[in-house]
């Protein structure tokens, strides 16, 4: 894993030393690394977005390819941050919405298989392993950043916004895609009992999760210091007032209840 060791300090917000944030952080990669790059999840995932293209659902319309191919957008050089196995930066250079990008992730496996997908197609990306609660970014680089689902992940989150806001050129923009609910999944009580009387009215098929292979009877709390994931949604419910305190907000998409 590469960080800069010159710049690491960790958030006065959290209770780790540099020691065990350490161990956590390898964890991290390693559990990123079998779910970005698990067979089992991706076809579940592709299944499901099958699904939800045969039923009308139209999932499609919050999709930022079509957004910015809509308005004729589109971008010279692109920044992926937590880009996991290259999915997001080659989907905008099929659409031609951007030429080239440099990509980042905190999982050598991931970036490890999204490199060679890259080479093997001969594409414009340069990926790089880093921590992104520790990431340095060249300034004034990039006119567009991809920031899709791990903002939730970081620790360091005033630290990654400024290097972001120090990374974009003049007039760039910053697309957020992200879980910015309770930290730790410490779920309302509202939330849980409209999720649960949902649950409640549907048929048991419809409750099954393909991916753990078992039926949900009921959503509850959970035990945040539990999760299989050390860093899940650590600061999540900071993310938007911390962000706001740099970046403008040009457009948005009516936040999901669930």
């Amino acid at each position: 894993m590469v960080v800069h060791s010159m710049i690491r300090s960790l958030d006065e917000n959290t209770n780790l030393t540099l020691e065990e944030y350490d161990e956590l952080a390898a964890i991290e990669s390693q559990i990123w690394a079998e779910r970005l790059t698990n067979p089992r999840r991706l076809q579940v995932i592709n299944e499901d977005k099958q699904a939800a293209q045969e039923l009308g659902l139209n999932r499609e319309n919050l999709s930022i390819i079509k957004y910015f191919k809509e308005r004729q957008i589109t971008f010279e050089y692109g920044l992926s941050l937590g880009c996991g196995a290259g999915r997001a930066e080659r989907e905008f250079l099929k659409a031609r919405l951007c030429q080239k990008f440099d990509a980042i992730d905190i999982s050598e496996g991931a970036i490890a298989k999204a490199t060679a997908v890259a080479e093997a197609d001969v594409l414009p990306i340069y990926y790089s392993v880093q921590d992104l609660n520790f990431c340095l970014l060249e300034e004034n680089k990039y006119d567009l950043v991809l920031a899709q689902t791990f903002l939730h992940h970081i620790i360091n989150l005033e630290y990654l916004r400024d290097e972001i806001y120090k990374s974009l050129k003049p007039n760039g923009l910053l697309y957020i895609n992200d879980f910015m609910g309770e930290a730790r999944f410490q779920w309302h009580e509202k939330r849980l009992e409209y999720v649960n009387k949902i649950l409640d009215v549907l048929p048991e098929s419809y409750r099954y999760n393909y991916l753990r292979e078992n039926t949900i009877k009921q959503i509850e709390r959970p035990d945040g210091d539990k999760l299989k994931s050390p860093f899940e949604s650590i600061r999540s419910d900071e993310i938007i007032p911390i962000f706001l305190e740099k970046f403008d907000v040009v457009d948005a998409v009516k936040p999901m209840l669930l």
